[in-house]
C-alpha cells in the first residue's frame, strides 16, 4: 500500500505544482502553495492552498487517499475554508489487493479527471478566487 500512495504521490505532485503556477499566472497578488501531509485518517493528503491575503479566505484544492474496509479511496474537491464545495473533483476506489498494472491504470484515469476538473470547472473556480475577501 506505502508503494501505491507513493507513485500516486509522484504523479500528482508534478500537477499540483503545475496548477499552483497556472493559478499564479493568472491571479494577480495570489499566494498559493502545494503540501503533503498524512495522518490516522489519510494515507496522504495533497492540497494547493490559494490565498489573496495573508490574513484572508482560503480556497483549497485537495486529493486525499484513504482506507475504508478493504479498498483505497482517493477524492478530490475544491473547497472554501468554510467547507463549502466550489466543485467537486473525481473519485476512484481501488481493492486493496489489485495488481499495481490495474492500480496505475486507475490512477491515471484519475489523474486525466483531475486535471480536467480545472478546464471544465474554470470559470467557477476563477470566480471563487476573484471572490476571496
Amino acid at each position: 500500500m506505502d508503494k501505491l500512495v507513493s507513485a500516486f504521490k509522484a504523479k500528482l505532485e508534478p500537477v499540483l505544482y503545475s496548477l499552483r503556477d497556472q493559478l499564479l499566472e493568472c491571479h494577480e497578488g495570489l499566494t498559493a502553495s502545494v503540501g503533503f501531509s498524512s495522518n490516522s485518517a489519510f494515507l496522504l493528503r495533497a492540497y494547493v492552498s490559494v490565498l489573496k491575503d495573508t490574513d484572508g479566505e482560503e480556497i483549497a484544492i485537495t486529493a486525499d487517499v484513504r482506507t475504508v474496509g478493504d479498498t483505497i479511496v482517493i477524492e478530490s474537491d475544491v473547497v472554501h475554508e468554510d467547507g463549502l464545495i466550489i466543485a467537486d473533483g473525481p473519485s476512484t476506489i481501488l481493492n486493496k489487493d489489485i495488481s499495481p498494472p490495474k492500480s496505475q491504470e486507475k490512477i491515471d484515469v484519475w489523474l486525466r479527471d483531475f486535471e480536467k476538473l480545472f478546464s471544465d470547472q474554470a470559470t467557477l473556480i476563477d470566480s471563487a478566487i476573484r471572490d476571496l475577501k
